[in-house]
């Protein structure tokens, strides 16, 4: 026996998701065996089963897009987990996203409040296209992997978003940072700053700090060859930013020292000189 449902409409921590279709599968018994639910589009589908006082959830995606901010579209989405009144506990997170993989783990609560947590491993995503849907003016090429860990607390899950601290390690290989021209401001003679531009690398590593506030990457590392840079750079909420960092140039003759000042914003970014060594 089945169950159709149409226009369907969901409230999860206040917020209203509507345009769900889908059946419900009942036992002999005349019980919910199997819930089966997908949005207007047919981007997502979930599958819901009755399990001790909530229920066990798989959701598939296929070129679906998060509802809450950062907006990302996943070319395929699948996770598992369990459902309860005011809780949902993702086991299991896989996707492909941006041209590279996504895995981990995440719970949302929403019982007086919002509580986000989750761990999540990214690889070989195409950085160019993850910076650009996260709305930031920073640009890079390559290959990112990235290990995050993502806590939230607001007082709805709306703003969830706005409360989110994020905590991880990366490293790119193969790309070239936008409008950072490291080598030419560390030859450059005199003292005045550089702008545009680009770096590449073979290899960039580093850290990330975000909270409302803005961003630190720190433990910057970056080399290409006889060229390597290491330091550090904050991007503030108005998206200025500073940091340092030195940068050693190698040839059969010599090698060049020079620290660099960072300063300027996420769109002009300034790179000024300081003593060589």
């Amino acid at each position: 026996r089945h169950i159709s449902l149409s226009n369907l409409s969901l409230t999860v921590g206040g917020i209203l998701f509507s345009g769900f279709g889908g059946e419900v599968v009942m036992s002999g018994q005349g019980a919910p065996e199997k819930i089966l639910l997908q949005n207007a589009d047919g981007t997502l589908k979930l599958e819901l089963q009755p399990a001790g006082g909530g229920y066990r959830i798989a959701a598939s995606g296929s070129n679906w897009k998060s509802p809450f901010k950062p907006m990302l579209t996943f070319l395929a989405l699948d996770a598992k987990g369990e459902l309860r009144d005011t809780r949902l506990e993702l086991s299991g997170i896989e996707g492909r996203a941006y041209e590279g993989l996504v895995g981990g783990k995440a719970s949302l609560e929403w019982d007086g409040g919002a509580v986000l947590s989750g761990n999540l491993d990214l690889q070989h995503m195409n950085a160019t296209k993850l910076l650009a849907v996260l709305g930031t003016d920073l640009s890079a090429e390559g290959e990112l992997t990235a290990r995050l860990r993502l806590d939230a607390k607001a007082d709805s899950l709306v703003k969830l978003a706005d409360a989110l601290h994020t905590e991880a390690t990366f490293e790119m290989k193969r790309g070239a940072v936008k409008g950072f021209d490291l080598g030419e401001a560390a030859r450059r003679s005199g003292n005045a700053p550089t702008r545009g531009g680009e770096t590449k690398f073979e290899q960039l590593t580093g850290s990330l700090q975000c909270d409302p506030k803005g961003c630190r990457l720190s433990g910057l590392r970056l080399g290409s060859g006889l060229f390597k840079a290491s330091g550090n750079l904050t991007i503030a909420g108005n998206e200025k930013v500073s940091g340092g960092v030195e940068v050693e140039l190698k040839s059969s003759a010599a090698t060049l020292r020079m620290p660099l000042t960072i300063s300027g914003s996420t769109k002009d970014p300034l790179l000024t000189p300081g003593r060589s060594r």
